[in-house]
């Protein structure tokens, strides 16, 4: 597991004054993609093991914002974490990629499958609501979309066993067709969900405040980020800006997971990341019709951030 970015020394310096006493763990990729105007921020962090991640939705946690998979955010609430659901940022990004390995270019239950994340995570149970898993014989397992990428550029995995199709999301999946020529998209799993669950929205990734931040603290760093999200959907080449700020150019893609470029290109694509910001208490049906799709129970109004 790749757990240095998390420990990285903190970058130089400040964001406006309202909001840079929120210390946030983001994943790298579409995520961390919505933070472009936080790169010069010093309680900036991302990681990119989900696992990793989930695991500092404690009580005691050093981090007052967390972005994680939807489903795997709600589950550490009811385990006892100290964070409310505050918003969904990215609505979907997620696809089936072949890498050219499979001759008939059909997916069957044989093929070998990559999928990253943890078990119970939403790449795992969304490949299940619309494939299920139970019929696949040949199931990979990765940690993070950086693995599910190498192995898209590659064709195989690091011990050379070769793989037929991969899970993987944006941004990775446009740098991936790149490097590797034979690859391509099989499925779009927007449009699966969609047509399997009457048009609903896929909450992939959303926002969790700890219990103890302060209000006007909280209200201003939401709607920060909100305008954030929606400028830069209306204007990708603000994130190209944003992330540019860091003058090393290898410690910003290392950061984000992304390059400024590619991120800026994939955003343009018709929104390609996914990027979007609804408040999760407004959009409380949706996130439980996708949560319960995906096995779990509806959530209860206490654990939304209001």
């Amino acid at each position: 597991m790749n757990k240095k970015l998390l420990f990285l020394l903190p970058l130089l310096g400040l964001t406006a004054c309202g909001d840079r006493q929120i210390k946030m763990l983001v994943p790298t990729g579409a995520p961390a993609v919505a933070f472009y105007n936080h790169s010069l921020d010093d309680n900036f962090f991302t990681n990119s093991v989900p696992t990793n991640i989930v695991s500092k939705m404690t009580s005691n946690s050093e981090f007052d914002a967390i972005v994680v998979d939807t489903t795997s955010g709600i589950k550490a609430i009811k385990n006892g974490a100290n964070f409310k659901i505050a918003a969904t940022i990215t609505f979907g990004n997620f696809f089936l990629a072949g890498t050219g390995n499979d001759v008939n270019k059909t997916l069957d239950y044989t093929d070998s499958v990559a999928l990253f994340g943890p078990i119970n995570g939403i790449p795992t149970l969304l490949f299940d609501y619309i494939y299920d898993i139970s019929k696949f014989t040949n199931i990979i397992r990765v940690d993070a979309v950086t693995d599910a990428k190498r192995i898209l550029d590659t064709k195989k995995m690091i011990d050379n066993t070769p793989v037929d199709y991969v899970f993987i999301a944006q941004p990775a999946l446009f740098a991936s067709l790149k490097s590797n020529t034979d690859a391509y998209v099989y499925d779009n799993f927007q449009t699966k969900y969609k047509e399997k669950s009457g048009d609903s929205m896929i909450t992939q990734a959303s926002l969790f405040l700890k219990n103890n931040v302060q209000r006007d603290k909280a209200e201003f760093f939401l709607n920060s980020l909100e305008e954030d999200i929606n400028n830069a959907v209306s204007n990708p080449n603000l994130i190209k800006e944003g992330m540019d700020k860091i003058e090393d150019k290898a410690l910003a893609s290392q950061i984000y997971g992304v390059s400024s470029d590619v991120a800026k290109a994939v955003t343009a694509q018709n929104n390609g990341m996914g990027l979007g910001f609804k408040r999760a208490i407004d959009i409380k049906n949706d996130i439980d019709l996708f949560i319960t799709i995906l096995g779990m129970e509806a959530t209860d109004e206490e654990i939304y951030y209001k």
